[in-house]
């Protein structure tokens, strides 16, 4: 069950961005659009608009700012700042890290 949600949620990532933003982006901000549409559903990342046009012009910082300032922010807390830090640095967080060596 989780590789067909994991499916979807990399379908539902490409789906919402161009495929030449997706193709542009470094695999720590896929990963985080991935963890948001796997999170959010296949149509819930499609109501992030202002998330999205931001990745999409990679203006890092607005689409940071979308994050944090969104309901699923409040929601999932500590994932959405440990998200949203990557998708402004474009590099692994030491929690995400930490997470995978244990």
């Amino acid at each position: 069950m989780f590789a067909v949600d994991y499916v979807k949620a990399v379908y539902g990532a490409i789906r919402d961005l161009t495929f030449e933003t997706w193709m542009g982006l470094n695999e720590i901000r896929k990963a985080v659009v991935q963890d948001m549409c796997f999170e959010l559903g296949e149509t819930g990342l499609a109501e992030f608009h202002h998330f999205l046009t931001a990745v999409e012009v990679g203006d890092f910082a607005t689409a940071r700012a979308e994050m944090l300032e969104s309901r699923w922010a409040k929601q999932v807390s500590t994932r959405a700042d440990t998200n949203s830090d990557m998708m402004l640095s474009g590099v692994w967080s030491s929690k995400v890290l930490g997470a995978s060596v244990s």
